[in-house]
């Protein structure tokens, strides 16, 4: 099992308590800088005049990328719709540059139209102000609203019952007869649990009045909130982000549904507490999942 790294930070907040977006061209440094400069080469040229604007985001814009850990995530701004097409070239430039770079994990590049942005309900307001750096094109940013930690920031909580049930579909379609068998296995067991610890911290984002995407600060959010201490259970989601296991991603489940209660109900919320813990519930009982931890998860949900 790999160690567990310490890394990530909270987001700095103002006086008023809106959020600081802590990114900077002057922070990204070498041999990042190299592959941030060929990935606005490769979309100006391929993508000429289509091109509105082009924004970084993670830890690369905020000078904390690690070689061999780190992805370079990326937002492509369309003037208008994306085509079939553009996301075909998105897809091999993506290849292109992890081949050409590969102290970089992954290399991101999410295309949207313009127009996405000023959806009433669009989430891509508050990556963009509180998260994103613009290295090309018009900077909306002037443009937004800025942000305090709470319901526009959430992003995973609307959508995990629709990961969970594709992370599900995608375990059980695995065979154990592939050469990649344990590879793929961690891989949908990564991507789902990272999901749902940063659910886990968006339940209590407005109680830590801050604001993170990074895995380590999440896990440790309202570890010894109201008088009760839970660093026993929230332990298992560190061990979670270093092994990926089938058995401890049930108990990543149950640490971040613990860290629910942290989080005050407001009337106006579209999503409650209650609410995730019941998906984590069912997610729990499918048969994909090691099934010898029955009793020590009954003993832990009657603490909820």
């Amino acid at each position: 099992m790999s160690p567990i790294r310490k890394l990530g930070c909270l987001l700095d907040v103002d006086i008023e308590g809106y959020l600081i977006n802590a990114c900077d061209w002057a922070a990204i440094q070498s041999p990042w800088l190299e592959l941030v400069n060929d990935l606005k080469a490769g979309c100006v040229g391929a993508l000429g005049d289509r091109l509105h604007s082009l924004y970084l985001r993670g830890s690369v814009p905020r000078g904390a990328a690690i070689v061999g850990v780190s992805d370079l995530d990326s937002i492509v701004i369309l003037k208008n719709a994306v085509s079939s097409e553009l996301e075909e070239w998105s897809e091999a430039f993506q290849s292109t540059l992890e081949r050409r770079y590969p102290f970089c994990r992954k290399v991101e590049l999410l295309l949207i139209a313009y127009s996405e942005i000023w959806h009433s309900e669009s989430s891509w307001q508050s990556v963009l102000q509180t998260q994103s750096l613009c290295i090309y094109g018009e900077d909306v940013r002037s443009q937004l609203p800025r942000f305090k930690p709470g319901i526009a920031l959430v992003r995973h909580a609307f959508d995990l019952k629709d990961d969970l049930a594709k992370t599900q579909s995608g375990l059980r379609q695995l065979s154990p007869n592939h050469p990649q068998f344990e590879e793929q296995v961690k891989g949908w067991c990564g991507w789902i649990t990272r999901r749902m610890i940063r659910t886990g911290f968006e339940l209590v984002m407005e109680a830590e009045g801050t604001f993170t995407r990074d895995l380590y600060p999440c896990t440790d959010a309202g570890e010894a909130r109201n008088g009760h201490d839970f660093s026993s259970e929230l332990v298992f989601c560190r061990v979670a982000i270093a092994s990926f296991s089938l058995v401890f991603l049930r108990h990543c489940i149950v640490a971040v549904s613990l860290s629910s209660i942290f989080y005050p109900e407001k009337p106006e919320s579209r999503w409650n507490s209650a609410e995730f813990w019941t998906i984590l519930q069912i997610y729990i009982n499918i048969s994909v999942i090691d099934s010898s931890l029955t009793n020590y998860f009954d003993r832990l949900c009657c603490k909820i």
